[in-house]
């Protein structure tokens, strides 16, 4: 397995140290499905570190999946999902975008084919956007918060080709992050960006009617969509 760093100052006793505790939790989390989150990755937590961090293991969905779920086809561990990934949060932190930091990838390969992880800084005290609303409703400057945070990626001109509730991030006091970047890219033009709102919003339509305690109101996309329309450039 080869691992990739995030371009940081880490020490290198400390980044041997890192390497250790990443092993070990790929280890961990490829024996075991347990912990899971929104979506199709499965994650394992590092809470020993400062701060915790999120390991994600990258895995297919759709039809492809029951063919194989773990591996992709590539000859370069450098445009590999999970580095593309890596490099792309380095961007977007570069940006100063809400996102959590990235750490680490980690490429594991055989022949053509290939699989790997993600680590990732935990954002603290955060939930995501459907763990919230199953929890109880929003208050409208929670959603006026996620309306612009979404115009702020856009204005970057940031495609999330994953938008959907269970890859936002509210965290205690209010501040909303974006998740899980992969086969995400900076998009010329403006056309697209309607559909990707609409992508939200059929995300959070959907776990309306298959949940049921999950406090989503039409009112609250109003709210958003106000609030992203007048968001300053």
């Amino acid at each position: 397995m080869h691992l990739y760093h995030a371009k940081t100052n880490i020490k290198d006793d400390e980044k041997a140290a890192l390497e250790k505790k990443v092993t070990n939790a790929i280890a961990q989390l490829h024996h075991s499905r347990k912990k899971t989150r929104d979506g199709r990755g499965e994650i394992f937590i590092i809470d020993d570190h400062e701060p915790a961090l999120v390991v994600k293991r990258f895995r297919r969905g759709g039809l492809v999946a029951r063919l194989t779920s773990a591996t992709y086809l590539g000859l370069s561990d450098h445009h590999s999902r999970m580095v593309v990934e890596l490099r792309f949060l380095e961007t977007l932190k570069h940006l100063a975008l809400p996102v959590p930091a990235p750490v680490m990838a980690a490429v594991s390969r055989k022949f053509l084919f290939y699989g790997g992880y993600l680590v990732t800084e935990q954002i603290k005290n955060a939930n995501t956007l459907t763990e919230s609303l199953c929890r109880g409703p929003l208050q409208s400057e929670h959603w006026e918060k996620i309306g612009g945070t979404l115009r702020l990626f856009h204005d970057k001109q940031i495609f999330h080709a994953d938008l959907n509730a269970g890859n936002i991030m509210i965290d205690k006091q209010g501040k909303v992050s974006l998740i899980d970047f992969d086969k995400s890219y900076k998009r010329e033009h403006d056309t697209w960006k309607s559909d990707n709102l609409l992508r939200l919003k059929r995300s959070l339509e959907k776990i309306r009617r298959a949940e049921k305690e999950f406090h989503y109101r039409e009112e609250d996309w109003t709210i958003l969509m106000r609030a992203y329309d007048n968001q300053a450039n």
